[in-house]
């Protein structure tokens, strides 16, 4: 049987016990800012992507969340015994520079290595139907009967080139191999073989045309001099040389002037190609050095 005694040690050891559990609640974190993030209770660590913080004493405490060593949150909260507070950190403009100011190094690195496609653009004019001046070339005369039937066409030209660092110019090669597309690649050499091969034929060519070109002339000068000067061959001989040297060498004249070596393309990429490829490796770079996607160089 219960003595009274008993009762009463039974009561307070319930009121010692159970009253602690009861003056605890729960902070809850909810994120929407990208990476890790580290959380501090009243200045004490409490783990890194830690969303639920249980048994947190009732009462004001101050915390503080931390992502790429900036201040992303920093608040005094109220805890409710028995209840859950919820926090909400917002991927705010305020938090996403705070988040870049504390990765100067980064950005830095950032800044040197990132590719962008310099684009230009202009505007040409010609005019068609006139004839220009023979005295002052780029000109032309604006009185005169040939200025009515002039006609003046204006159209865009774009150039553009990739720069690495915001200094220096690279090669659309450079831009494929630094973005790490091997089609783009493939692609590049292979036009730059199928030009040089051309360029191997055409150079043989013009070598064979060169050397009829010269034969040509020791044979046209052969029959001239011995027509001019010296008789020591038949005539049909030397005429032959004469004849022959002149149709050779007008021949292989005429062949090396229409032989022209293939220029190598300004590009080898279209525009929005090498835009591709730019975003591509910059924003592998952004990750690889920890970086926010939404960070710009421009901005």
């Amino acid at each position: 049987m219960m003595t009274k005694a008993k009762w009463s040690f039974l009561w307070i050891s319930i009121f010692l016990v159970f009253p602690v559990a009861a003056q605890t609640g729960t902070i809850k974190i909810f994120s929407e800012i990208q990476g890790s993030f580290q959380v501090y209770l009243d200045e004490e660590p409490r783990g890194e992507n830690v969303f639920l913080l249980d048994s947190v004493p009732a009462g004001t405490h101050y915390l503080k969340i931390l992502s790429e060593k900036a201040i992303v949150y920093g608040e005094l909260i109220n805890v409710t015994a028995g209840t859950v507070t919820p926090v909400l950190i917002k991927n705010t403009k305020e938090v996403q520079e705070k988040i870049i100011q504390s990765k100067h190094d980064e950005i830095e690195k950032y800044k040197n290595n990132c590719v962008e496609v310099m684009l230009s653009s202009r505007h040409v004019t010609s005019t068609e139907g006139i004839t220009t001046s023979t005295y002052f070339p780029g000109y032309y005369s604006i009185s005169g009967t040939s200025y009515s039937s002039a006609e003046s066409v204006t159209h865009q030209e774009t150039d553009w080139f990739v720069a690495r660092g915001g200094k220096v110019k690279i090669t659309e090669w450079d831009l494929a191999q630094l973005a790490g597309n091997d089609e783009a690649l493939l692609r590049i050499r292979q036009k730059q073989n199928e030009i040089d091969n051309k360029n191997r034929k055409i150079t043989k060519h013009m070598n064979i045309a060169g050397a009829i070109l010269l034969g040509s002339v020791l044979a046209g000068l052969t029959g001239l001099a011995d027509w001019l000067l010296v008789d020591f061959l038949s005539d049909g001989l030397s005429g032959g040389l004469l004849a022959g040297g002149l149709a050779g060498g007008a021949i292989s004249a005429a062949l090396l002037n229409s032989m022209h070596l293939v220029p190598y393309p300004d590009h080898y990429l279209s525009l929005e190609e090498a835009i591709d490829l730019a975003n591509q490796y910059n924003k592998n770079l952004k990750k690889s050095l920890g970086i926010p996607d939404y960070y710009d160089v421009g901005k």
